[in-house]
C-alpha cells in the first residue's frame, strides 16, 4: 500500500495524492541514471525558513539533460542563480565548440501535478 501505514489511513488518503506519489515513484524508476547522479545544489543551505535548498539530477554524458529541484519551505518567492557547470555534475559544450547550448527551464509549483521533463527519456 502506498503511502499508508494501515488500511484505515490508506482508505482516507485522497486517490489524487496516491496517484501523484505513484507517478513520481514511477518517474524515479524510469530515471535511475538521473537519480544516481543526484548532487546537492552548491550555494544552497540546509532546509530552513527563508532559504532555498535543492538538488541537481543531470546526466554526466555531456548532454546536461535532467532536472534541478529547488525547494522553498515557504510561499515567499526566492531567487536562485546557478552556473550550469561541473559543480552540478555537468559539463556543457563550450560556446566556441559550435555545439548549440540549449536550456529548457520550467518552474513548477507544489500544486502542479505534472511529471518533470527529462524523466525516463532523453528530453
Amino acid at each position: 500500500m502506498l503511502p499508508a501505514r494501515d488500511e484505515g489511513e490508506f482508505a482516507a488518503f485522497p486517490a489524487e495524492d496516491v496517484a501523484f506519489f505513484r507517478q513520481w515513484l514511477e518517474w524515479a524508476d524510469r530515471s535511475r541514471d538521473l537519480v544516481a547522479s543526484t548532487r546537492v545544489l552548491p550555494s544552497t543551505s540546509r532546509p530552513a525558513a527563508g532559504s532555498l535548498d535543492g538538488v541537481s539530477l543531470l546526466r554526466q554524458d555531456g548532454s546536461c539533460t535532467g532536472a534541478i529541484f529547488a525547494f522553498s519551505p515557504t510561499a515567499t518567492p526566492l531567487n536562485l542563480s546557478l552556473a550550469l557547470d561541473a559543480s552540478l555534475g555537468c559539463s556543457p559544450p563550450h560556446p566556441s565548440s559550435g555545439v548549440p547550448g540549449l536550456l529548457l527551464l520550467r518552474q513548477i509549483g507544489s500544486s502542479d501535478r505534472s511529471e518533470p521533463a527529462g524523466g525516463g527519456g532523453r528530453q
